[in-house]
């Protein structure tokens, strides 16, 4: 049996795309996916169908044997129809036909944004591919941070298509004309091999353990790229990218970092009762049980050159109580204060609109959480929007909650970060 048989398989991708949309990027995407996976692996319409081919069949067919589908979306996605509407409302539309073909097999589908396009809604969507407002979307620019966002978008495939070492053992032997007749030699390489391969697995999860440990000593990008902080894919994929960082406390003075946490019922008021209200203590609340905890966050930009190819804040979760709930983040419309030390009122909150799609994963307690808000710097270094700061608030308050530390913590080693990458 050739031990080409004991390597999980390269992932398959296959790119959607409206050409009228999107088509003058969509050569570099594949030339990139091409390079990483190899030009078997990736497909589009001009390499797979060839003059004179059944064009449906083609698609059909290599979208059947693709692990990974890439909604390319761009201003004009939806696409302009003869008749007036969007052509992604038509069902002889291809484009739609691909995704839908994509959600109904379970294909892992991201969808990818290309510069400042905004990830359409499900009303925005036939009832077909709703479903693809519910995911959460990679970001491409098509300027200087191209190969920046491309390369955690590999990382993202990479992470989400890995079989894991047992199962990409016995899936090709199952197929191997052996199989039928496994004895006693071919048992022992499917658990020799197994063995060896969980034990990789082991020592990993040892490694990223050990990494945790160095982060909650004291947090480094070293530490974090080796595993030891918690996030959403793409933000972990940055860290680890991260080439030239810059980590800046909370309390660094030229930052006027602000935190606080605020309540939509109890006032934490002499007397209780009252409009609602959170304090300016030692924790950041997220989460709830019938009422909503929220965090809010606003800090000054660092006087660099040029803007960072990766920006996050580095959120220590320590224990609190009920299970970790997953987040979003919003950004903040209107300026918002409170005296220090004192109370910011629920009916005081300022205006937000929301950035995250999809929440994100739920920090793990006692570790380090990144959040990533690379969009949010960029438009406030470009001028787009004026920097109000942002809102952390919990997916759903069903009894679950995030304590993070604040800057007003008196143990200095948790407090608040902004991670800048270059």
């Amino acid at each position: 049996m050739p031990l080409t048989f004991l390597w999980p398989a390269t992932p398959s991708i296959f790119i959607s795309y409206r050409r009228e949309d999107t088509e003058s990027i969509i050569g570099r995407i594949d030339d990139h996916l091409s390079e990483q996976f190899g030009r078997d692996h990736v497909f589009r319409d001009t390499q797979i169908i060839t003059p004179g081919s059944d064009f449906e069949g083609a698609i059909n067919d290599a979208l059947a044997h693709c692990d990974v589908l890439l909604a390319v979306i761009g201003p004009r996605w939806a696409g302009a129809s003869k008749i007036g509407t969007r052509k992604i409302f038509e069902p002889s539309d291809v484009m739609r036909a691909e995704i839908e073909f994509a959600l109904a097999k379970g294909m892992f589908v991201i969808p990818v944004l290309i510069d400042q396009t905004s990830m359409p809604t499900s009303h925005e969507l036939p009832d077909s591919i709703r479903g693809l407002a519910r995911l959460q979307a990679a970001r491409v620019r098509t300027d200087d941070d191209f190969k920046a966002h491309m390369k955690r978008l590999i990382v993202v495939i990479e992470q989400n298509t890995d079989r894991g070492p047992l199962r990409a053992i016995l899936r090709p032997l199952e197929r191997h004309p052996l199989a039928s007749l496994a004895g006693t030699a071919l048992a022992a390489v499917v658990i020799l091999t197994a063995y060896f391969a969980l034990e990789r697995e082991a020592g990993e999860d040892s490694k990223i353990q050990a990494a945790v440990q160095a982060c909650n000593r004291s947090l480094t990008i070293r530490c974090a790229q080796a595993g030891g902080v918690f996030g959403a894919v793409n933000a972990l994929s940055a860290i680890r990218a991260c080439n030239v960082p810059i980590l800046i406390r909370s309390d660094e003075p030229a930052l006027r970092w602000k935190d606080i946490w605020t309540t939509s019922v109890f006032s934490y008021q002499p007397g209780g009762g009252g409009p609602g209200g959170g304090k300016d203590d030692d924790v950041l609340k997220v989460g709830g049980w019938g009422d909503w905890y929220f965090s809010l966050i606003q800090f000054s930009l660092p006087p660099v050159q040029r803007k960072p190819q990766f920006a996050a804040l580095a959120l220590y979760s320590k224990e609190s109580e009920g299970a970790s709930v997953p987040i979003n983040i919003d950004r903040l419309i209107s300026r918002w204060d409170f005296p220090k030390g004192g109370t910011l009122w629920w009916k005081d909150r300022p205006g937000q609109r929301a950035v995250t799609t999809d929440p994100l994963p739920a920090p793990k307690k006692e570790q380090w959480y990144i959040i990533d808000v690379t969009l949010l710097v960029h438009d406030w270094m470009d001028g787009k929007s004026e920097n109000f700061g942002l809102q952390i608030r919990p997916a759903h308050d069903f009894g679950s909650f995030v304590f993070f530390v604040s800057s007003d913590a008196p143990d200095k080693s948790k407090i608040p970060r902004l991670v800048y990458c270059d």
